[in-house]
């Protein structure tokens, strides 16, 4: 019983983080690596890719060697139809 509930609680507080971490004005100011980073996933949860792609160029320009952030920024804009 108790370990289905440690599966709950991580969903619960991640719904709770996310839900957050959703609103404009928070996906606007990602401006650090972590913040363009965490703004990419968020949007990439919500299905934007658009928003995905955009956030997760501007941490690139940050980290340029970080193969996760090339991974995702691909991903992305292969979303979109964007392939060049």
């Amino acid at each position: 019983m108790l370990s289905n509930l440690a599966p709950l609680a991580r969903r619960i507080a991640l719904a709770a983080l996310l839900a957050t971490a959703a609103s404009p004005a928070t996906l606007a100011a990602a401006s650090s690596l972590s913040g363009s980073y965490l703004a990419g996933m968020q949007a990439d949860f919500r299905d934007d890719y658009a928003d995905a792609a955009l956030y997760f160029d501007q941490a690139l320009a940050l980290d340029p060697d970080n193969p996760g952030l090339l991974v995702n920024a691909v991903v992305s804009k292969v979303a979109v139809g964007d392939a060049a």
